[in-house]
């Protein structure tokens, strides 16, 4: 069998197959229960703090604009910093 075929049809068999523990694990979250990353807790509440935001208290939309226009105005320097300087980057040939 091509490629052309194979790399699509493997493509969506690995989806069906992670859809349903993906599916699982995210309804965990959101009900709040026990997962098996809990232990990356401690970093997410750090991150919380340094943030300064309550993650058991819901955002009004103004709060939501900030925080999106926030990060996104992180990623964008962080991409400007990666172009800058893409000519001392390791593994450019």
């Amino acid at each position: 069998m091509n490629t052309e075929i194979l790399s699509p049809v493997l493509i969506i068999v690995v989806t069906f197959i992670i859809a349903v523990p993906l599916g699982k694990y995210i309804a965990k979250v959101f009900k709040g229960e026990k997962t098996f990353l809990d232990f990356f807790a401690p970093l997410e509440n750090f991150i919380f703090r340094i943030a300064g935001t309550d993650p058991q208290k819901e955002m009004d939309w103004k709060e939501n604009i900030k925080a999106l226009l926030t990060i996104n105005f992180l990623w964008f320097l962080w991409a400007i910093v990666i172009l800058a300087f893409q000519n001392l980057l390791f593994m450019n040939g």
